[in-house]
């Protein structure tokens, strides 16, 4: 069976009249060791190459914009923060930084673009392209999706409201199915990054690692005070057998708000993808039915297009599927919504 390719990239560009609000996350310091991979390398080279050709001037290497592309891929990758309404843009609630959904209809913009001065004290905002597919993207089939864009494409080559704008920094992260890139004005004052040519260091990692030690070494050293021991005298009157049976009985029958909510079904789907396009989504659709996914269908939100191969009573039966699955859709990921 031939795998479907499905391609998705969402531009937010974040334009801010005002002063930034005030940090009050800590700071992700830059590790000493941190080096950028080379398909990270290329990605930037053939942007240049773009702006070369549009007679611009090639755009530095930010070492502080890398190590933002380089967290937000990995948080992608790790916390799936592209979900049921939110965007590529969007970032994970973690302790690490201030995180929230981006889309359409709240236009969370602050969330994304506050991220290089919240995170590293890059001076100036930050601007990102993002780029997913089911399967390994190619450098080649990136950049031609970017520059056939519009929105896309002026922001690369500065041309309609990016016409005033000069770019001084540009980082990149190419991880998994993931492509990030980010855009600043402000000359980045970090020394230059290097590029590895072997496996990169797993920095996300090791960051949420400490973060999660000294969380636990906060709560060790907070004094704790044992509660007064109030007693309560019960006033209800002790029920004979017969009455505690039919009370209980009655319980069973009438369950409380919480019994209800607890019992609520769901449905869970098996997302291979987003499409912004309903033309393209139902297309593919259409194509997974023909070969070997006769319940494959299509789950609306907003302005986006979820496709799913399949959907399940239970996130058992959903996990069992997803693992077989998942050697032919990489990225698969289970979607549950309440049944109408």
């Amino acid at each position: 069976m031939r795998t479907p390719t499905l391609k998705l990239f969402f531009f937010t560009f974040l334009l801010s009249l005002f002063l930034l609000p005030r940090i009050t996350f800590a700071q992700v310091s830059i590790p000493a060791d941190f080096k950028i991979s080379e398909r990270s390398k290329e990605i930037i080279d053939q942007i240049n190459k773009y702006r070369k050709e549009n007679n611009l001037p090639e755009i530095k290497i930010s070492t502080s914009l890398c190590w933002v592309a380089y967290l937000h891929n990995e948080d992608l990758i790790h916390n799936q923060c592209d979900t049921a309404d939110c965007t590529l843009s969007s970032w994970s609630d973690i302790d690490l930084w201030q995180g929230g959904c981006i889309n359409q209809k709240n236009r969370n913009i602050k969330i994304s673009r506050n991220k290089p001065k919240e995170i590293c004290n890059y001076p100036s905002q930050g601007f990102e392209l993002t780029f997913w597919q089911n399967t390994h993207p190619d450098t080649e089939s990136v950049i031609k999706d970017w520059t056939s864009d519009n929105i896309s494409r002026n922001i690369i080559i500065n041309k309609g409201i990016w016409r005033n704008h000069e770019w001084n920094a540009i980082g990149a992260s190419a991880i998994g199915n993931y492509v990030l890139v980010w855009f600043g004005s402000s000359i980045d004052p970090v020394h230059p990054v290097e590029i590895s040519k072997a496996e990169l260091n797993n920095w996300y990692y090791d960051i949420r690692k400490k973060a999660a030690a000294q969380k636990d070494s906060i709560k060790e050293n907070q004094p704790t005070q044992k509660p007064e021991k109030v007693e309560i005298q019960d006033k209800k009157k002790k029920q004979s057998p017969e009455e505690e049976k039919k009370s209980n009985e009655k319980i069973k029958t009438n369950p409380n708000k919480d019994d209800l909510t607890a019992q609520k079904k769901q449905d869970h789907f098996l997302i291979i993808g987003t499409y912004s396009n309903e033309k393209e989504a139902n297309a593919l659709k259409d194509e997974l039915i023909k070969t070997n996914y006769p319940n494959a269908g299509i789950i609306k939100s907003e302005d986006k297009f979820r496709i799913f191969l399949d959907k399940f009573a239970t996130h058992d039966d959903a996990q069992k599927a997803k693992e077989k699955s998942s050697a032919n859709f990489q990225g698969i990921w289970i979607f549950s919504k309440d049944k109408p």
